[in-house]
Order: structure tokens, then sequence, then C-alpha cells
């Protein structure tokens, strides 16, 4: 009974992110939102560094900058709106460190939580800021190798 009770929360975000993935790559709601991701596309290594830094936040909960959610519809539309590839592909990447780490909804986030009776939201709290450093540096570094 606990196992369901402990993996029923996150089979449900998955289903949910299905649906969000399959919704967004379609063609009717890409074409609304193309002209939007066209506008605030960042085209420069400086607007490249500050958007996804500053942005980073967006890939916990299994936003809409995580490479393993709702994210890989995102970048298919950055692709789709003039972002290479590769640029779209690093910038995912460099945030999902951010996920990978800081994300309350990451089993091993809620299992130290409950191991450590703490808050999972405390972690969120204290790890983010560093995160976020981390997310800053690479696309520093991968500003050079696309731009």
């Amino acid at each position: 009974m606990e196992g369901i009770q402990d993996v029923a929360g996150a089979m449900g975000l998955m289903i949910g992110i299905g649906i969000l993935l399959s919704s967004v790559m379609s063609p009717q709601v890409s074409a609304v939102i193309s002209p939007l991701i066209e506008s605030v596309l960042p085209n420069t290594p400086l607007m490249f560094i500050l958007f996804f830094t500053i942005l980073s936040p967006l890939a916990i909960y299994r936003g809409p900058l995580n490479v393993w959610g709702l994210g890989s519809g995102i970048a298919a539309l950055f692709v789709s709106a003039g972002m290479t590839p590769v640029a779209a592909m690093l910038a995912l990447r460099a945030v999902s460190n951010v996920q990978s780490v800081s994300d309350p909804t990451n089993s091993h986030n809620v299992w130290v939580a409950d191991f450590t009776k703490s808050d999972i939201n405390e972690i969120l709290k204290k790890t983010l800021p560093w995160t976020m450093v981390s997310v800053l540096i690479a696309v520093i570094i991968g500003s050079f190798i696309v731009f």
C-alpha cells in the first residue's frame, strides 16, 4: 500500500507531462506559440546567458525548461523558431542542473526530506542558488560554443 502512495504522484505527473508534451508539439498549438517564442528567443551570447540563467527555475516541477518533461517540446519550438539544435539542447542540459539537484519532485529529494524529517521545500531553497550558479557557468561556456 505504501508503494502505491509513494509512486502515485509521480505516475500522475508523468501522465500529465505526456499529455502536455503531445499538445505542445501539435501543429495547432505550435502555430500559436511559435510567434511568442520567436519574440523572446535570445540571439546574442549575453542574452543567451541571461535568458537561460534567469529562467532556469522553470526546470523544477517538470516545468517548461525541463529536458525530461515539457522541455523536449519547448526545445523543438526553439529550433523551429530559429535557434540551432545545439544551442537549444545545450541550454536545456545546462538548465537541467537545477532540475537534477533542486527539484522537489525528484525521488531522491523526497527520500532525503523524509529521512531527515525536513520540508522538501527547504531543500529547494537551500540548493537553488547554487544550482543557478552552475547553470550560469555552464551557459557562459556554452555561449562560446554556439555563438
